[in-house]
């Protein structure tokens, strides 16, 4: 449980994803699910004190950073540490006017409000759009998949994978 989690002093608890398997594997989402999971929680035990945005969000940043050991590098705009730079679109009608920032991202926000990212200070997405032609990127992923297949491990291979559209194959 999360909430239990981050009162544990000294442990940190941080987000990630490394399989899709109820929810997309976006950080938006994941933001959103550990949100939900950190409320469910607090009203399933009747605990006085529940997960907030601003828990989640250090949970994806700062305590991301500490928890794989780039505290010193990134995590948060610090003199000294890279330029890792995320821009989200907030004048859009979705999630338009912005009360709490926090609350906006964590809620509201998906990867359609990114307007641009910097890793290292280097542009990584302009616009809404990929800087550099991401297709060898695609077709390396699609010969990977087709040999996995071919090895019989692959989505396609009907071990007990999905059909790619959330059925099970059988």
């Amino acid at each position: 449980m999360i909430a239990p989690a981050l009162a544990r002093p000294g442990l940190t608890v941080s987000l990630s994803a490394d399989v899709e398997v109820t929810v997309s594997a976006d950080m938006f989402t994941q933001l959103r699910a550990a949100y939900q999971a950190g409320r469910h929680a607090q009203h399933s035990d009747g605990a006085s004190t529940g997960v907030t945005v601003h828990d989640i969000l250090r949970m994806a940043t700062l305590d991301g950073a500490r928890s794989l050991g780039l505290a010193d590098r990134t995590g948060s705009l610090t003199p000294g540490k890279q330029a890792d730079l995320l821009v989200l679109r907030a004048d859009q009608p979705d999630v338009a006017p912005v009360h709490d920032p926090y609350s906006t991202v964590v809620l509201h926000m998906d990867r359609s409000h990114v307007e641009t990212v910097m890793v290292a200070g280097r542009e990584h997405i302009h616009s809404g759009r990929p800087v550099v032609d991401s297709s060898e990127l695609l077709n390396d992923a699609r010969r990977t998949a087709h040999r996995l297949d071919r090895a019989g491990i692959g989505v396609r291979s009907g071990r007990g994978q999905t059909d790619g559209y959330g059925s099970r194959n059988s």
